[in-house]
């Protein structure tokens, strides 16, 4: 059973990089709060950002600010804790400080298994909502993969398994009846890697890497889940619970997807949310889709 678990990180890691933009550059668009600061959750990540040089000012023409423009402030001690939020998509990202990691776990294929440093970086707190996806394509008219394409993929409880479903895109993510009423703080779905990649590049941040991301999950102690290595609970990830499956013992609160952000006892040692669960991830093409389900852990 543990060595299912261990892969856990692995597989989710396939999915982060579809539900949000996790990486940023520079400080371009961003923010930077002193640790301790509340901010809602809605982040992603990038190397650290420098102050903007000041405005050169002169005696008969005073600068006057563009309503895009910001007056530089002292940049904080950056650690754990950092938080920053994007002036573009009110994402919040959390920092991931410079250091080894090791990527990948002994338990589960010691092949796998290998020290990696990584410079200092930002990566989002939650996933892209759909509201935050929504300003996206309201901005640039974009249109997802699966919408040209007229289809996508939905899980079915009946057949557990992902099924192919005609009119099934981000707006209609279980199929042409279905929309996002009530859903603005879910994360997105029903979008590929390319749909993925067109959102980072609006907001000014790129997808992170395998690595980034699985450090950002784990942090350095080796653990099995962005929480520890305590098994999964109701209180720590969305995942495959008794409101969709009465076998299972265990209720996230959720019968399926939850809200981005709803698990803050199962945040990964930088503060990430939602590292394992709450969206799985099918195969189309080659590109990976995420799928409108509940994630679960392995039986």
């Amino acid at each position: 059973m543990k060595r299912q678990l261990a892969g856990i990180l692995v597989m989710v890691a396939m999915i982060a990089s579809l539900l949000a933009c996790n990486i940023s550059s520079a400080s371009k668009g961003a923010t930077v709060v002193p640790p301790g600061s509340n901010l809602t959750p809605a982040a992603e990540a990038t190397e650290p950002p420098t102050a903007p040089p000041l405005p050169s000012l002169t005696a008969t023409q005073p600068h006057v600010l563009t309503p895009t423009e910001e007056l530089p402030s002292p940049s904080p001690t950056q650690g754990i804790g950092t938080k920053k939020q994007s002036t573009i998509d009110g994402m919040i990202q959390v920092f991931v400080p410079a250091g080894q990691f090791i990527m990948g776990s002994g338990n589960y294929d010691a092949i796998m298994s290998a020290p990696v440093y990584l410079d200092a970086y930002w990566i989002d707190q939650t996933e892209v909502t759909n509201a935050m996806f929504s300003e996206f394509v309201s901005a640039t008219h974009y249109r997802t993969d699966a919408e040209k394409s007229g289809t996508g993929y939905v899980y079915q409880v009946s057949s557990d398994d992902a099924v192919k479903i005609i009119g099934a895109n981000w707006q209609h993510p279980h199929g042409s009846a279905s929309d996002l009423k009530g859903q603005e703080q879910y994360p997105v779905v029903q979008v590929s890697w390319n749909d993925a990649a067109a959102y980072c590049k609006w907001a000014g941040r790129r997808l992170p890497t395998e690595a980034e991301w699985e450090k950002a999950a784990r942090g350095t102690d080796g653990r099995l889940y962005p929480w520890g290595n305590q098994d999964w609970a109701g209180n720590l990830a969305n995942f495959m619970d008794r409101q969709l499956n009465p076998t299972y013992s265990v209720d996230d609160g959720h019968a399926g997807i939850a809200p981005v952000g709803s698990y803050p006892d199962g945040a990964s040692p930088y503060g990430a949310l939602d590292m394992a669960g709450n969206v799985a991830n099918g195969w189309r093409i080659g590109t990976r889709i995420p799928i409108p389900r509940a994630g679960r852990p392995p039986r």
